[in-house]
């Protein structure tokens, strides 16, 4: 069934404020002005200066005018600079009037593609699905190597230490996602909202609004790529994911799903979307960390429908209530790609203020997925590390499918209790979440 969601799409439009000004656009008169007319040209500044080529455009008008679309133009700055402007008499008013500019796009290139920033919206735009499954996978790539890069330098630094360090270095784990936000200037990502809400969160003791309880993806490449409305564009479409579904030009698509039949390869089937749900507390278990077989660790449930984007957490907390743990696992599809994920993040008290901090983690994700509405079963096993920990704050398992391949519309999902995750950290917690709805 589809339902128009028309006020969902005009609500895209709204303004980022401040953020904009990492990219701003003016208009420069003349020097000196002669003649029967006046003379002005554009003029793009950065805030700072990247490794590769930013194309502005928008407009020059009449200031006191009202903003209009027939003047445009377009500065590319390259690789390496702050400013490029125009010639002084790209644009002739009046000898009364002088001019204003306004920031239309922002485009650059990424892993290869191109991608545009549209400052009304506050959205990327993609030329292809395939471009930002493309855009993906470089920024989670990027991030492992620069997170690993940055770990070898202290093979032998204690949790402790590298906590103390990440400080006095002003280390920033999410700084090649950070790094991809700012090539656009004032895009507002979904990602860096949820840093936001984490902070507050952190800050007020874990009281208010978990990020988790509002992140529909568990997942910081996609949500790096999502505006904070939870939308981005592939060419002229807007794609917007809501608690409901997902949403293409305000239309709700298909979510079929609730029958295991086969349908043609052709049938475009999207998801559901749930809420949160799960044990109040992480299991401690105090055993290795297991060979599981996946066709016995988890039970088949026929009777229950399979669905995607479901999602479980737990929260524990370890060492005397200084420390805590969280854990999630869930089953995603976004229209760009499909995914199973298991992640944990440590957190501690320091100085009576809880903050992220480093532990020995490992994380195991296991189950079995379902393709081609639940007609084609697919067993996965994951460990992220392959063998042993890694000292980080939080780490994550990333089992991802592009949706629009092979087939377009292709949706991973699960029946519940079928998809599970397993974590460890250090020698003090240890236990297993599965995905149950």
């Amino acid at each position: 069934m589809k339902k128009i969601l028309g006020v969902l799409i005009i609500n895209l439009i709204f303004f980022c404020g401040a953020l904009k000004s990492q990219v701003t656009a003016e208009a420069f008169p003349m020097n000196p002005q002669s003649g029967s007319h006046n003379y002005f040209g554009v003029r793009v500044t950065l805030a700072q200066t990247y490794t590769e080529d930013i194309t502005v455009t928008g407009y020059i008008y009449d200031m006191g005018g009202g903003a209009n679309t027939n003047n445009p133009f377009s500065l590319t700055v390259t690789a390496g600079n702050l400013t490029a402007e125009t010639a002084a008499n790209f644009y002739q008013t009046d000898p009364t009037a002088t001019a204003e500019a306004t920031l239309g796009t922002i485009a650059t290139v990424y892993a290869g593609v191109t991608i545009t920033y549209e400052a009304d919206g506050c959205i990327l735009k993609f030329n292809s699905l395939a471009d930002a499954d493309a855009v993906l996978n470089h920024l989670e790539a990027d991030d492992d190597n620069y997170n690993d890069d940055y770990d070898s330098q202290y093979p032998n630094a204690t949790e402790d230490e590298l906590d103390d360090l990440d400080e006095q270095n002003n280390f920033d784990n999410m700084k090649v996602y950070r790094d991809f936000e700012a090539l656009f200037g004032g895009f507002c990502s979904k990602r860096a909202e949820l840093e936001s809400i984490e902070n507050t969160w952190l800050s007020n003791n874990f009281n208010g609004t978990d990020p988790d309880d509002v992140d529909l993806t568990f997942d910081d490449a996609e949500n790096t790529i999502f505006n904070s409305s939870y939308s981005f564009k592939i060419g002229t479409d807007v794609y917007q994911l809501t608690s409901t579904g997902m949403y293409k030009n305000g239309i709700l698509q298909d979510e079929g799903g609730n029958s295991i039949n086969r349908k043609p390869d052709n049938f475009i089937e999207l998801p559901e979307y749930g809420v949160l749900s799960g044990p109040s507390s992480f299991p401690n278990y105090n055993g290795s960390f297991p060979n599981f077989s996946t066709a016995n660790a988890l039970v088949y449930d026929f009777f229950t429908v399979c669905k995607s984007n479901k999602k479980d957490k737990i929260f524990q907390e370890y060492d005397n209530g200084n420390k805590r743990v969280k854990a999630t696992v869930s089953i995603t599809s976004t229209v760009v790609r499909n995914g199973v994920h298991g992640k944990i993040k440590n957190y501690k008290s320091k100085n009576g203020n809880w903050k992220r901090s480093r532990a020995q983690l490992a994380v195991y994700c296991f189950g079995t997925y379902y393709t081609n509405l639940c007609a084609d079963s697919h067993q996965f096993t994951d460990r992220k590390p392959s063998s042993g920990t890694k000292k980080r704050a939080k780490i994550s398992t990333r089992r991802h499918s592009p949706g629009h391949i092979p087939v377009q519309g292709t949706v991973w999902k699960a029946f519940t209790g079928e998809v599970a995750m397993y974590g460890e950290v250090g020698g003090s917690v240890r236990g297993q979440l599965t995905l149950t709805f």
